[in-house]
């Protein structure tokens, strides 16, 4: 496998080497020489792969569009520091990987494209280094690691991760254990409707079903309850809202929540008072569209990261705060007026300035709590944002349980021990029991974050959630550390097992029967499609076994032993759980 430059700056010489670091695992050194310093145009290199038995692809943005395209509608993955991650991974249809490739800068913004070539029935893979304007440099080195090896997708991917962390420089941050609870989320059950009776109530009920954790998220800093940003920047509580934010997160303390508080990140709203403050240093100068109202503070310069620093810090000391929801960092974008030259930037490049910025967050709020709590969204999930959170979150996507789901296993298998959060799940109270079940067996695998207003919700609903979020705190450990295998990634992932300590826990969300294929104490069956025969393909006797049926709110409705039979049906109800033990 070849790597030929594709186009290159004038004067610019490359070197590769080639290392073997094991049979099918390839790792290409790319040293580039530019002879001077400058700020340069992409370098693009190209490689190809077999197009057979290519079946899918995967990227950690991939979702829906998991199919094989033709090269020229340009399919590509698109990586910085604050969005994306460098990889993409071509999957048979027996879920083995046939080439996952990953790059070690995960910093600098770079272009992964890959497509089927008609005319050599390959698939090629053009890699854009340098995709982004950057720094002036004069040399620059990086290495792709393409690795052929006929294993299971979800072992070359997670492999990928532990490269990412142990060779390149990317150690992830100290996760606490509090990251690893479910969580309240007010955002979509109460947006910017925030008041202090309605939070304690809210949270009560929440603590009392098994959270552990409430974000409050967007409204809490502003009296107005249009949406966008046009407020933000000043970081002062509405007291219409909140009169006293200490006295809030006391009270909620004494609950026994640990209390999180939501912050855009660059948002300068137009209205706020610190918006002239920052005049000349923001990366646009005019908002991006209505719904937004505010401009992008530009972290190049060191006043807005001491400002951004110190007002976490505030907030976090004088409200003793467990974490912060740090959100949209993905906006940190250059425009055409924060391309010039600034002698006043004591930083040139913005993946640099946002590097700096975080830096000095997460040392600043580690000093004063070593255990807190920083959520980070899709897409900023790449290794190197993910040394400064410790939670990461699906993506939007309120009352879709197919996209959550999806998101939660792209996240899983990219992220580690990082605790993977799902969007906060949400649904009517008028919805079927059953129906809302559904909802959180597809975020399983994950730490769920709920967003209902629950003091409004139906007894049944309350029965169901006290319920698996007790199955899920019991298994945590299995859930969230246990060894991850997912199914049928072209098909939104068919199947998902966690297996640690003589423990299986899985969760069927097509019709397609559970293998097991050696012994284990404890086998738990969860029933995510509406067919009641939930079928094990066994290859080990489960003959002295008994099995325990639930439906979905944790009632008993069957017990039964397992017979000898290589082929069980079991009468699993919708939403419902089996337990062989």
């Amino acid at each position: 496998m070849e790597i030929k430059i594709l186009s290159a700056p004038a004067q610019m010489t490359a070197k590769f080497d080639y290392q073997i670091s094991q049979e099918k695992l390839k790792i290409v050194t790319c040293s580039v020489d530019f002879h001077q310093k400058i700020a340069p145009s992409p370098v693009q290199l190209r490689f190809a792969i077999p197009a057979s038995p290519v079946y899918s692809h995967w990227t950690p943005t991939v979702y829906f569009n998991r199919g094989i395209r033709p090269s020229w509608e340009d399919p590509h993955i698109l990586s910085r520091l604050g969005s994306g991650a460098p990889v993409v991974c071509f999957i048979a249809n027996d879920h083995t990987n046939l080439a996952t490739v990953a790059l070690s800068d995960a910093t600098s913004p770079h272009k992964i494209s890959y497509g089927y070539e008609e005319e050599s029935g390959e698939i090629s893979v053009t890699i854009s280094l340098f995709a982004m304007p950057v720094a002036p440099i004069e040399q620059y080195q990086v290495s792709i690691r393409i690795d052929t090896r006929p294993l299971p997708f979800f072992d070359t991917i997670p492999a990928v991760e532990t490269w990412w962390a142990q060779e390149c420089g990317y150690p992830p941050a100290f996760v606490p254990d509090a990251a690893k609870r479910p969580t309240d989320s007010l955002w979509y059950s109460y947006h910017q409707n925030l008041e202090v009776d309605t939070i304690i109530n809210e949270c009560i009920e929440s603590k009392r079903l098994g959270m552990d954790t409430v974000i409050i998220d967007e409204g809490w800093e502003t009296d107005d309850g249009n949406p966008g940003f046009v407020a933000c920047g000043d970081w002062e509580p509405s007291t219409a809202k909140i009169p006293s934010m200490p006295d809030l997160v006391k009270r909620l303390h004494e609950i026994g929540m640990k209390v999180m508080l939501w912050f855009s990140v660059p948002f300068m709203g137009l209205h706020s008072k610190n918006f002239e403050r920052f005049q000349g240093m923001l990366l646009n100068n005019a908002p991006t569209s209505p719904l937004i109202n505010a401009c992008c503070l530009d972290p190049r310069y060191k006043e807005v990261r001491d400002f951004l620093t110190e007002t976490y810090a505030a907030a976090v000391q004088t409200y003793c705060l467990d974490g912060l929801k740090l959100d949209f960092i993905d906006n940190f974008c250059l425009y055409p007026e924060s391309m010039q030259d600034d002698p006043a930037r004591d930083i040139y490049s913005l993946e640099d300035g946002m590097d700096a910025l975080f830096a000095q967050i997460m040392g600043t709020l580690q000093a004063i709590n070593p255990d807190i709590m920083i959520e980070f969204r899709q897409t900023y999930i790449g290794p190197h944002i993910r040394r400064y959170g410790n939670m990461l979150r699906v993506g939007d996507c309120p009352g879709d349980p197919l996209r959550n789901k999806l998101g939660v296993f792209d996240l899983r298998l990219l992220s580690g021990k990082t605790a993977v959060h799902s969007d906060p799940i949400t649904w009517s109270k008028d919805a079927p029991v059953e129906y809302a079940a559904l909802q959180l067996l597809n975020v399983f695998f994950s730490v769920p974050q709920i967003s209902l207003q629950l003091p409004c919700m139906p007894q049944d609903h309350k029965t169901m959630l006290q319920h698996y979020l007790r199955v899920w705190n019991e298994h945590r450990s299995t859930l969230l550390d246990g060894k991850l295998r997912v199914y049928d990634p072209e098909a939104n992932y068919t199947l998902a097992t966690a297996s640690k300590d003589g423990e299986l826990f899985a969760i069927r969300y097509e019709a397609v029967p559970l293998t097991i294929d050696q012994p284990y104490d404890r086998i738990l069956l969860l029933n995510a499609k509406d067919e009641r025969a939930s079928l094990i393909d066994t290859h080990v006797d489960l003959s002295e076994k008994s099995c325990s049926i639930y439906d979905c709110m944790g009632h008993l409705i069957k017990e039964f032993y397992l017979g000898h039979d290589r082929i069980i049906a079991l009468p699993i109800p919708v939403s419902g759980m089996a337990v062989i033990s």
